[in-house]
Parts: C-alpha cells; sequence; structure tokens
C-alpha cells in the first residue's frame, strides 16, 4: 500500500522547524529582558525606598537632634544667665557646629547649629557671614503688648517712627489689642471682622506671638516679613522687591520682652519707691543705697520738692544730719528716679546746721546728693539696679538700650534719630563697668544730649538686661564630598526658639516660650560647616 505525505507532515520542513525554533529563542530571550528590566525596576525602587528610609530615620534623628539644641540652649542660659563676663548673643566656641556623638560611619558626623540674623543695622560678623552663632536679644525690639498701657496717643507717635508704619494700620493694631470693643478712627473692632470671610473676633488682648498680626485689618505678609519670607535674615534668590531688601516690621516688633523685678543678683526684690509706707521705703533704702541718698529720696517723698528762694545761691545743709519721719504719708508718687536729679528738699535740719539754735531757716534747703554727671555715676547705679517704681514681680516690654538698634530707640518718647545714632556709638562690649549695668550711661556718657528730662520720660521703658531670646537651631550631618565634586549636604531639621531666661521667675529652670518649625522653609544658612 503506498504511503502519500499530507500537507502538514510537508509544512514541517526542516528550514520551517528552524524558523520556529529561532521564534522560541527570540521570545525566551524577550522574557528574559523583560524579566531583566523588571529586577533592575525593583532594585531601582527597592533602592529608593531604602533611601527613602534612610532619609526619614535621618531626618527623624535630626528632629531629635535640633531639639536637644534647643535644651542645650536653655541649659546653658541656667548656668550663665546673668554673669557680666558671658557673651550669649556672640560667641562660635558655644553655639557654633556642636558636636553629637554618632554611630554614622565618617563624614557623617552629626552637629547642630544655633544661629540668630543679624539685627537690621548690623555689619557682617567675624565670619563674614550674614548671621552670628549665638542669641537674639528680643528686649530689642518694641514690645507690641506693652502699647495699651501707655497711652493711645503716645503709642500712635511709638509705632508710626518704626519703617513703612502707617495711620491705616497702627489704629487696627492698637484695637486689636486693647481691651474694649470700641472702634478708634481709623481702627478695626468686631464688626469689621466679623463681616470677614471667614469671620472672627478682635483679640482684645495681648498678642501671644507676632505672626497674629496677620489677621489685623490692613496687615500684609510683605508689609510684616517684608521680602525675608524664610525668615533668615538674608536676601536669598527670588526674594526681590522694590527698593532695598526689607524683613518688615517683624525685625522690630516683640511680644516676648520681660524681666524680673529684682536686684542683680536674682534674688533680691527691689525698693518700690512707690509704696504707699514711707517706713518699708526708707529702711530698703538704707540696705540698698548710699544713707544719704536713701534719706534724700525719703524726704522727697514725704514733702516733695522745693524751689529755692532769694537772692544768691541757696543755703544747704548736709542731708545726712536730717531725720525722717517715717509715720508720714508720701507727698509724692515717684515716676522716675531723674525727677530728683538737681532738686532741693526744704526741711529742718537735726542738732545743728543752717540756722539759730541748730535748726534751719526758712531759706536753708536740703541738695539732692545726684547734681551732676559725676555724682551721677557714683549714685546711679545702684539706685537703679535696686529700686523700681512697681512693685509688680515682672516688668513686661522695656527695650534694652544696651541692644536694640538705632531704629528701635529712635521709636522711643524723646529720643530722635540722631540720639539713637549717638547712642549706638557710645556704647561697649563689655558691661564691667557699672554705669553700664543701669541705663545711667544714657545720662553720664552721651556728654549732656540726654537730660535729666529725656531721661524722666525714658526711664521707665528702657533697661539694660536681657532676659528673652530668640534664636534658630539647624541639625545636619556634615556634607560629603562625593567622587565627582559634588557636595552632598543630605537632610536638615530648622527650628526657632525664644526661650524666657531667668529662672528666679520660671522655676528651677528657663522656659521655652514658643517653638515653630522652620523645616519647609529651607535650610536658611546654606554655608553651615565645621570651622
Amino acid at each position: 500500500m503506498r504511503r502519500t505525505t499530507s500537507p502538514a507532515s510537508a509544512s514541517r520542513s526542516p528550514a520551517m522547524q528552524r524558523v520556529r525554533r529561532g521564534l522560541v529563542l527570540i521570545a525566551v530571550l524577550i522574557t528574559v529582558t523583560l524579566l531583566t528590566l523588571m529586577a533592575y525596576g525593583y532594585n531601582d525602587v527597592s533602592l529608593a525606598e531604602y533611601k527613602a528610609a534612610m532619609r526619614a530615620n535621618r531626618t527623624v534623628q535630626l528632629r531629635a537632634l535640633a531639639e536637644s539644641g534647643v535644651h542645650y540652649a536653655a541649659a546653658y542660659l541656667a548656668d550663665n544667665y546673668g554673669k557680666a563676663d558671658v557673651n550669649l548673643l556672640d560667641d562660635s566656641d558655644t553655639f557654633h557646629a556642636q558636636v553629637v556623638p554618632s554611630t554614622m560611619q565618617v563624614g557623617q558626623q552629626a552637629r547642630f547649629y544655633i544661629i540668630s540674623p543679624l539685627d537690621v543695622d548690623e555689619p557682617p560678623t567675624n565670619f563674614g557671614t550674614p548671621y552670628r552663632p549665638g542669641l537674639s536679644d528680643e528686649g530689642a525690639k518694641l514690645n507690641l503688648n506693652v502699647l495699651s498701657a501707655i497711652g493711645t496717643k503716645t503709642a500712635t507717635q511709638v509705632l508710626g517712627k518704626l519703617p513703612n508704619m502707617t495711620p491705616e494700620v497702627i489704629a487696627p493694631i492698637l484695637d486689636w489689642i486693647d481691651p474694649n470693643d470700641k472702634e478708634r478712627d481709623g481702627g478695626a473692632e468686631a464688626q469689621t471682622y466679623n463681616g470677614m470671610t471667614p469671620s472672627y473676633r478682635a483679640k482684645n488682648g495681648p498678642l501671644a506671638s507676632i505672626d497674629e498680626l496677620l489677621l489685623v485689618k490692613n496687615v500684609t505678609a510683605d508689609l510684616l516679613f517684608g521680602m525675608d519670607r524664610n525668615f533668615n535674615g538674608i536676601q536669598d534668590a527670588g526674594e526681590v522687591g522694590e527698593g532695598d531688601f526689607s524683613r518688615g516690621l517683624a525685625a522690630y516688633l516683640t511680644v516676648h520682652s520681660r524681666e524680673s523685678n529684682l536686684g542683680p543678683d536674682g534674688f533680691t526684690p527691689r525698693v518700690n519707691l512707690a509704696d504707699t509706707s514711707l517706713d518699708n521705703v526708707y529702711n530698703g533704702l538704707l540696705v540698698a543705697v548710699e544713707p544719704e541718698l536713701a534719706t534724700y529720696i525719703s524726704l522727697y517723698l514725704a514733702k516733695g520738692p522745693s524751689t529755692p528762694t532769694g537772692t544768691g545761691a541757696p543755703q544747704t545743709v548736709d542731708v545726712t544730719g536730717a531725720t525722717v519721719d517715717t509715720t508720714a504719708t508720701p507727698k509724692v508718687k515717684l515716676k522716675s528716679v531723674f525727677e530728683m536729679v538737681g532738686t532741693y528738699v526744704q526741711a529742718k535740719a537735726a542738732g545743728g546746721g543752717g540756722g539759730k539754735g541748730g535748726k534751719a531757716t526758712a531759706a536753708t534747703y536740703y541738695q539732692c546728693p545726684i547734681k551732676d554727671v559725676a555724682s551721677a555715676k557714683k549714685y546711679l547705679p545702684n539706685l537703679l539696679n535696686y529700686t523700681s517704681m512697681s512693685g509688680d514681680s515682672v516688668l513686661w516690654g522695656r527695650v534694652n538700650v544696651n541692644t536694640a538698634p538705632p531704629a528701635v530707640l529712635a521709636t522711643l518718647p524723646g529720643i530722635t534719630p540722631e540720639l539713637a545714632t549717638l547712642i549706638g556709638s557710645k556704647r561697649v562690649e563689655s558691661t564691667d563697668d557699672p554705669i553700664y549695668q543701669t541705663a545711667a550711661w544714657l545720662f553720664t556718657e552721651t556728654g549732656g544730649a540726654i537730660t535729666p528730662k529725656i531721661m524722666k520720660t525714658l526711664e521707665p521703658l528702657i533697661t539694660t538686661r536681657s532676659q528673652v531670646y530668640r534664636f534658630q537651631v539647624v541639625a545636619q550631618f556634615d556634607p560629603v564630598t562625593l567622587p565627582n565634586g559634588m557636595v552632598e549636604r543630605g537632610p536638615f531639621v530648622r527650628l526657632e526658639a525664644v526661650i524666657d531666661a531667668n529662672p528666679t521667675v520660671n522655676g528651677p529652670r528657663p522656659r521655652i516660650l514658643y517653638l515653630r518649625d522652620l523645616t519647609e522653609l529651607g535650610r536658611g544658612f546654606e554655608d553651615l560647616a565645621p570651622q
């Protein structure tokens, strides 16, 4: 029987079979290629996830590191607050590139940097950088929360001296912080804010932070922060505007400045010269100041000043020979010790001195021991250090004349821009000299430009003590130079904090008043590295 070949069999020729084997090989190669690509893709994803996890882990570490920088500053303040030989404002040994023990590989040492932007009129530091390794003094700024206490007229004049401040902004700010709902001309109260979307009420109380001003009518981010949108005090790329670089009103304002009403030892209450008990005042002064000054102040409070009459120089007797009736009710309520400079009190001299029978005549006076610059240098440091016009435990918002920039000094009543510049030129780096430990130096060291009359207005508003400090902490790992020469800086965390340093007010340790995370605004200080 004859075998026939079917068409299907004929199609399986050797050539065709070789083609099919080639197609299988191609399919295998494609499969292998796809699997390889998938493996590479999975490897890339895994590597990216690993890097993300490592970066997240590092960020968590850096967050803890930055917070440790805040507590490091608080601990340093606890140990060194009030020491005249400690520089809290610019000290690279204490605040720059502080090492934190790390188990990371070489080149990845963790550090934190405690930094403050320069004041608005401050030149670059010794590092040649536009920032300082150290803290900034909140007392160098104008405290908005004390404006309600100084009267509308004075508060308006003070705010009106700040750069770019206008009446359309001043009135709403004063309405926001005053305790009532009465709307002043050009101001804004509940009715204004209730009509906004969304609606809200006026604060009618002290501000919790400067940022709160953004809720106030006519206060914009441009006005408040100027071009400095990342809060580093430096003009960065993209921070442009008309005219010179501006840091806005926030560079001049605070809500945190305060100080304890204690003597320089930080524990002894000051003598309250406004006390209604003359016995308390006199006996307190005998401990705090020189006996002759204690006597004169007590006589001044009890009897008030007298104007010498008659021809020629007034006949005076030694005030140390006077007695004080401590049962008397004070006739004068002092607002400033500078009211007494160069004054006289008409009184009897005990036991002789000035008249028949050892009694003072009508034309006999006791002269204030503080009568000129020389005597002011002798008496004022103790007087201003150990006395106060208030019995409150805390004094709020006084401007530190040793640190405030001229633009802030010029807002104070009686201080012109020229006097503000003069004050800046007469400052000293060290406050070892007792005269610079109080505001007395404004009177004694400015060549008569700042008179007792000006000091009388200034004294309740100024200080030379700093208690509250603001600073930023940047935590990062040391930069690494890659084989291609590029520098890898890695992740970072940036915080801003405000600390009240006086433990006698806050208890056993300084208090963190304010803390916020600035990381989303960028590193801010790109050249940070160990020196």
